[in-house]
């Protein structure tokens, strides 16, 4: 009887033992790189590295001058970067073509007549010889292509033997000679003074510079008009110095070297 009960219990505990008995895959084994010993794996924490706000620094002006010097990089100070050289094919376009006409002093725009007027105010007797003033309407093809009023341009040589030369507020005459007033249109019926200088003469030559066209064409020149104004010389002094040249670009009558090659 005792044997009976011992043999049906382990009949009974058979499963539950073989249940137990199940052997688990053991854990993979970590993988060990020679010089590191196997720590437990942690869990990952990532943390955010402030990034430090870059600091620049303001060039001394010595600083200032090595960063414009050939090794290093080019630097402009706040006004500079709004300045880009000027496109003398694009400025020579108002030398170009040009037509000059006398215009009368009443048919002078009602602004430059006040202007001459004021300039004039001091000499009562000057209105009488108003008259003698020269005067010439300037166009070109820039002043075309931008629909801008005449340029104007004024020579007093007349004035160099009446008594009204030297009362003026501005003298028109001198021992350098006679004024030369140009007008310069920067908009439609809008003129400023650009240009007042003394000179015993003028006159408007054309001259070749292939500087004016990007590319050169010998059969066919590019003309522009140049303003050659005489100054003083003695009869000892009558060479090339003698002449001071002006081109008249967008932004007025502006000095001029004559090309090596001109005609």
């Amino acid at each position: 009887m005792k044997s009976f009960l011992i043999v049906a219990f382990v009949f009974l505990a058979l499963p539950v033992l073989a249940q137990e008995a199940q052997v688990q895959p053991p854990a993979e084994a970590p993988v060990v790189i020679e010089g590191q010993t196997a720590e437990p794996a942690a869990e990952a924490v990532i943390e955010e590295t402030p990034v430090a706000a870059p600091v620049i620094n303001k060039p001394e002006p010595a600083a200032k001058a090595a960063r414009n010097s050939p090794d290093g990089p080019i630097a402009y100070d706040r006004w500079q970067r709004f300045n880009r050289p000027i496109d003398t094919v694009v400025e020579y376009r108002h030398a170009q073509n040009v037509v000059m006409l006398d215009v009368p002093y009443n048919d002078l725009p009602e602004t430059i007549r006040a202007d001459l007027e004021q300039t004039l105010a001091a000499c009562p007797e000057a209105k009488d010889d108003l008259g003698y003033i020269k005067a010439y309407s300037y166009v070109s093809d820039g002043i075309r292509s931008k629909n801008l009023s005449p340029n104007y341009f004024l020579d007093f040589s007349e004035f160099a033997s009446k008594p009204t030369a030297r009362c003026s507020a501005v003298p028109l005459c001198t021992d350098d000679g006679c004024l030369l007033t140009a007008y310069h249109a920067y908009g439609y019926k809008e003129w400023r003074t650009n240009l007042s200088l003394y000179s015993p003469g003028w006159t408007l030559r054309k001259v070749d510079d292939q500087s004016a066209n990007p590319i050169p064409q010998a059969k066919k020149p590019t003309i522009l008009f140049v303003f050659d104004m005489n100054t003083k010389c003695s009869d000892e002094e009558k060479d090339e110095s003698c002449h001071g040249y002006r081109l008249w670009l967008s932004g007025g009558l502006g000095s001029y070297t004559l090309p090596k090659d001109h005609k």
